[in-house]
């Protein structure tokens, strides 16, 4: 199995099946052996309600037992460098570089050295 998020969107696969959720509610399942390609969403379709339910229940078990809810973009908006430099908000609202961004903390300790 393969679990995967970006952003609000997590994704589960199983075999040949391919789930994908967003924070919205916003569902989509493929069957990838019939549609490799993605382009079919069988969400609304009764004869995959199985399909669905099972993986968005083993979805949500593995992010319950290893999602870091301080990293996790189901959370916190995501920039152009993905959930490597999420933005985080301080106190008074303002925007802030987290400091587990270890590019951005190897910056502060140059600037410091100078």
């Amino acid at each position: 199995n393969i679990y995967g998020e970006y952003g609000q969107t997590r994704s589960a696969r199983v075999e040949t099946m391919k789930y994908v959720t967003r924070a919205t509610g916003q569902i989509e399942i493929y069957d990838l052996k019939n549609d490799p390609k993605e382009e079919t969403n069988l969400a609304s379709d009764p004869d995959y309600f199985q399909d669905t339910s099972f993986l968005d229940h083993s979805l949500r078990e593995w992010f319950s037992f290893y999602e870091d809810p301080y990293v996790s973009g189901w959370y916190l908006p995501v920039t152009g460098r993905g959930q490597l430099q999420s933005i985080v908000y301080n106190a008074s609202g303002r925007p802030t570089t987290p400091i587990f961004d270890p590019i951005y903390r190897n910056h502060e300790e140059e600037e410091e050295e100078e």
